[in-house]
């Protein structure tokens, strides 16, 4: 994956971050799900990246940034029961 195209799905994850208070994540939740419920989120994290970094974010890259947010905050992992992840190790 190039550099910017991965960058850019770590500032539309933490975007969805920063508007969490407006999100309300229940198990079974999933991209299509979320994407139905919030798309006043979802454009205003599209808007954010296009004002900002003037980059528009893929169809592809919004689902993989909702995605890792859902994991992240229905299924948080804990630093001691991970390794940081090196190419070395593949």
């Amino acid at each position: 994956m190039l550099e910017k195209y991965r960058l850019m799905i770590y500032f539309a994850i933490a975007t969805l971050h920063l508007y969490s208070k407006d999100v309300c994540l229940k198990s079974g939740n999933n991209v299509k799900s979320f994407r139905k419920k919030y798309p006043g989120i979802v454009k205003r994290v599209s808007d954010e990246s296009l004002t900002i970094f003037t980059y528009e974010l893929s169809w592809e890259q919004m689902d993989m940034a909702i995605y890792a947010y859902i994991c992240g905050t229905l299924y948080p992992q804990d630093i001691s029961k991970t390794e940081v992840w090196s190419p070395e190790k593949e």
